[in-house]
């Protein structure tokens, strides 16, 4: 890791530590986050725009080997990572629920 990437780590984790999350629930919120920063494929994270999130997360929730905690955790660590530290103006009006919502009650 770079010494840039441990900046935005840290500062991810700060954030992380302001939601009130520590231990296990925020080193695993951690990991999704850097799932994502790490998958984007040649994109940078400032490039993320609401319809990419959007598709992103409802892929994201027709894995049905993701338990629904586990897409809350997601939605948790996209959340923090986006709104808090990245600073994303879109990202804070996000339907950040909806997704919740929509895994719980899909129907195929």
């Amino acid at each position: 890791m770079t010494g840039k990437e441990s900046v935005f780590w840290g500062r991810y984790a700060d954030s992380v530590n302001k939601h009130g999350l520590s231990g296990y629930a925020a080193e695993w919120t951690a990991r999704r986050a850097q799932q994502v920063v790490y998958g984007l494929e040649g994109r940078k994270l400032c490039e993320v725009d609401a319809a990419y999130l959007d598709q992103y997360l409802n892929v994201l929730g027709r894995n049905d080997s993701l338990q629904d905690w586990q897409m809350i955790q997601m939605v948790s660590a996209l959340k923090i990572l986006l709104v808090d530290v990245v600073n994303l103006g879109w990202a804070d009006a996000a339907l950040w629920s909806r997704h919740i919502r929509w895994r719980r009650h899909r129907s195929y």
